[in-house]
């Protein structure tokens, strides 16, 4: 008998990653986790960035990205490399925790922003013939 997957959603990422926020806490014993709406968010959301910077710098590192270094190419690990942006989403969805944007405004926000940088680049390329 195959395991029933679970349906994935926005919803259910976000909640997931809100409990484990909720976690952090309990088992530090601390109030540093990325809570909506906590005293400290602005100190927290620049945190959470510098964070986000470091994890996007662990992708890079997963990957043959310095053309000038052919000595040193290695094996690309898809797995590494999932690994690491699941760390970047990660931190992502904490800045969304900490300023209270739920999923459904998310996804009202992309698609809105996708609409503007699709129309723009038709925009831009308008009139042009490609080879």
């Amino acid at each position: 008998m195959q395991k029933k997957k679970n349906k994935i959603t926005l919803d259910s990422i976000y909640n997931r990653q809100l409990l484990s926020q909720h976690l952090f806490n309990e088992v530090t014993e601390s109030d540093i986790g990325c809570i909506p709406d906590c005293e400290d968010r602005d100190m927290r959301f620049e945190k959470t960035v510098l964070q986000i910077i470091k994890e996007t710098t662990e992708v890079l590192d997963e990957i043959n990205w310095q053309p000038h270094r052919l000595k040193n190419t290695k094996t690309i690990s898809r797995d590494s490399v999932v690994e690491e942006l699941i760390d970047v989403f990660k931190f992502w969805l904490n800045l969304c925790l900490l300023y209270n944007v739920k999923p459904q405004e998310i996804y009202d926000v992309f698609m809105a922003k996708t609409v503007k940088v699709e129309e723009k680049l038709r925009k831009q390329f308008e009139g042009q013939t490609h080879a």
